[in-house]
């Protein structure tokens, strides 16, 4: 039998074979050198001779079925190609909110081309707008017009940021300035739009009433292509195709009811630049003039997912930060030298052999406000310090405007540290960190955050943490027991977290992680961890735990937190789509029911570990006998550990709503799980004749807590 293969053993090979047949080198080790250092060739112990016949160009399928061969790669059973994916016709556009500081009235407005544009695109025209002082059409020449810079150098970037108050910028920063009172402020207390012509494209931008209830989707490691890695469910799922779709349906719906739309991180798995125009070309324009927000992932930084895997083509997060188009710091406290319009901070140039010749912090951190949500997103890749200043600064615009911000939503990659992001960088830490800085400390009640990286969708603090990652990308079977866990009352991982999450992750990894992969593949490095959490005790507080058995007596305790599936089930407060399913049998999964009054509830697939008694035999835990006060929970989650290591994948669509009445929710529409339902057809068909607001009967509520 073929051994596992980890995904950048995978792309190394590819990699290494695509550099043999461009470069015609002598071997596979040499060819390997002329992409990554001589170290990680020297590991890679490629054979010494190479015995397939290939093609002189040979295609990327040819190139990983050589690697499967010699077990590099895990064999590929799903050959066949997804459905293509509607190609709408349209620029490559991105627009975005204005950074806070400039005024809520603020977008940058971004065009990608692959040269410098031509007169009729080296401009915008605001040809149309509800603003009271608007009267005629105003032409807004771009600001910064040049080619890429570093990598992705095949693009040109042309941006500019202009004022949903036309012509009027300094009313627009004024409306932000407490001094100025509600006089000034009511300037956005409606709804703003704007009709926006770039060359012969035509973007309606909608700006709601500032300190309005908002609704947006946010999503991240959305996998598309298998060109640089695997994408494990790209086909089965149709995610290029189906994502897609939702999007334009969900826009384009007469009610209006979606504001904005978020991706948390490695975007598409691109290295060069060739993935992520074909994900916008399939976008409508209503899409493409909603207010977009992005962050990198490790895959960004890293195409491989890690540093120790660098290769000397790796974008280093240069080409994400331009061709997305984010309106950063980077912006507003930009180098003299570099002029007042240039967008980002160029002064990090990758030399092909520093895997950590990343742009400045500041070029991915970003802070504004639509309607009553602030968003401060930021880069795990480097280090809290590095974004220190950039959160005190978000956090104290935040402040001065705080009677109409009702939820701070802060935005990141990954869910713990590795895979080229420190322990303190990783969203939850951020996230504990944040309450050490004095301007950030009064907001904190106010903060959630949301985080790709594991690809699972799902509540991970309740009514706190969310990850989003569930898009395609491989990995997903360890989601399966937090599903569980996130809805009830109290949760194992949330109790653990008041422990000291840092502490506690390397057990949860243990207890959670892929059966196959434990900690290799995902890098976690569990004495690092350690001595960074003892390290960072002022930082994150509580008890430090320094072994797995100091866990156990923690593990056996914890059973009481959790309620038994009969009254979670009796209970429609915990069972309505927080509570996900029953127990599975061995023999099929039970087919998921659609409810018309309730959120979808779906069945979960695994279950805690033993306790600190774990002498017990296995029949007398299964039978209750074990820690019996709590019988009927340990045998609930004796029944699901079992089928802890039964693969499976989920793909769907976390959305957030601020619009309910002083609440904020957070639902999901799961549009399918590997092996037991796909139910896009019925939630697509909902969102085109309703809209995402009426078809929330058809999604699982995550969240649902006051504002």
């Amino acid at each position: 039998m073929a051994r596992y293969a980890f995904e950048h053993e995978c792309g190394i090979c590819i990699g290494t074979m695509g550099a043999y047949f461009a470069t015609r080198a002598s071997s596979l080790a040499e060819a390997c050198q002329t992409k990554y250092s001589e170290a990680l060739c020297l590991s890679s112990s490629f054979p010494a001779t190479f015995s397939a016949t290939l093609r002189s160009s040979p295609s990327e399928e040819d190139l990983r079925g050589y690697c499967e061969s010699i077990d590099r790669c895990t064999a590929n059973t799903r050959r066949a190609l997804a459905s293509a994916a509607e190609q709408t016709s349209g620029l490559d556009v991105r627009v975005v909110r204005g950074l806070g500081s400039r005024g809520y009235g603020s977008v940058r407005l971004s065009l990608i081309t692959a040269s410098a544009p031509s007169a009729a695109l080296d401009h915008i025209t605001i040809a149309a707008s509800s603003a009271a002082n608007f009267s005629q059409p105003l032409v807004k020449p771009f600001t910064y017009s040049e080619p890429f810079q570093h990598r992705w150098t095949d693009k040109h970037l042309s941006t500019v940021v202009f004022s949903m108050l036309p012509g009027d910028e300094a009313q627009d920063a004024d409306a932000y300035r407490p001094s100025q009172g509600a006089a000034v402020r009511s300037a956005f207390s409606e709804p703003l739009t704007a009709t926006v012509q770039v060359g012969d494209d035509t973007l309606q931008l909608r700006l709601p009433a500032q300190g309005a209830g908002v609704r947006g989707i946010i999503f991240a490691d959305p996998c598309i292509s298998s060109d640089f890695l695997y994408c494990l469910y790209e086909v089965d799922f149709d995610i290029h195709r189906k994502l897609s779709t939702f999007l334009n349906v969900a826009f384009a719906h007469p009610k209006r009811d979606v504001d904005f739309w978020q991706i948390l991180g490695d975007n598409f798995y691109d290295l060069d630049g060739s993935v992520s125009p074909r994900w916008f070309s399939s976008l409508n324009a209503e899409v493409k003039a909603a207010f977009f927000t992005t962050v990198p992932g490790n895959h960004d930084i890293w195409i491989d997912a890690d540093p120790r895997y660098f290769r000397k083509d790796d974008q280093l997060g240069h080409g994400f930060m331009q061709y997305y188009g984010q309106d950063t710091i980077a912006a507003t406290h930009h180098n003299a030298s570099q002029g007042a319009d240039v967008p980002f901070d160029f002064s990090v140039v990758p030399d092909g052999v520093d895997a950590h010749a990343l742009p400045p912090a500041a070029n991915f951190f970003t802070y504004h406000q639509l309607g009553n949500l602030a968003f401060f997103g930021y880069s795990g890749a480097h280090s809290f310090e590095d974004n220190a200043e950039s959160f005190s600064e978000a956090c104290l615009w935040a402040l001065e405007h705080e009677d109409t911000i009702d939820a701070i939503l802060l935005l990141g990659h990954w869910h713990a540290g590795g895979n080229g992001a420190s322990f303190a960088a990783a969203t939850p830490h951020t996230y504990n960190a944040m309450m050490t800085l004095p301007h950030c400390q009064p907001l904190m009640h106010k903060v959630r955050y949301f985080m790709g990286h594991r690809h699972c969708n799902m509540m991970t603090q309740r009514h706190v943490g969310f990850m989003v990652g569930a898009q395609g990308m491989s990995d997903a079977s360890s989601c399966y027991i937090v599903s569980y866990l996130e809805g009830a009352e109290e949760t194992f991982l949330s109790s653990l977290w008041r422990l000291g999450y840092g502490a506690a992750w390397p057990f949860y990894n243990w207890l959670f992680g892929p059966s196959d992969t434990h900690s290799s593949e995902n890098n976690y490095n569990y004495e690092t961890e350690r001595r960074e959490a003892e390290r960072d005790q002022s930082l994150h507080g509580g008890v430090r735990i320094r072994t797995f058995s100091d866990l156990l007596p923690i593990a056996s305790w914890s059973w009481s937190l959790f309620p038994s599936p009969s009254a979670a089930a009796s209970s429609p407060a915990k069972a309505n789509g927080r509570l996900r399913g029953a127990a599975v049998a061995e023999s099929a999964p039970a087919a998921a029911t659609v409810s018309t009054a309730a959120p979808v509830t779906t069945a979960t697939t695994a279950a805690p570990v033993a306790t600190a008694t774990t002498a017990a035999p296995a029949a007398d835990v299964a039978s209750g006998s074990l820690l019996s006060p709590f019988g009927a929970q340990v045998e609930w989650y004796t029944q699901m550990w079992r089928h802890r290591h039964l693969k499976g994948g989920a793909f769907g669509v976390p959305v957030v709503d601020s619009t309910q009445d002083g609440r904020f929710v957070v639902y999901y529409f799961s549009f399918a799980q590997e092996g037991m339902y796909d139910r896009f057809d019925e939630v697509i068909a909902c969102v085109k004749e309703r809209g995402v607001s009426g078809c929330y009967h058809l999604a699982e509520v995550w969240s649902d807590a006051e504002l």
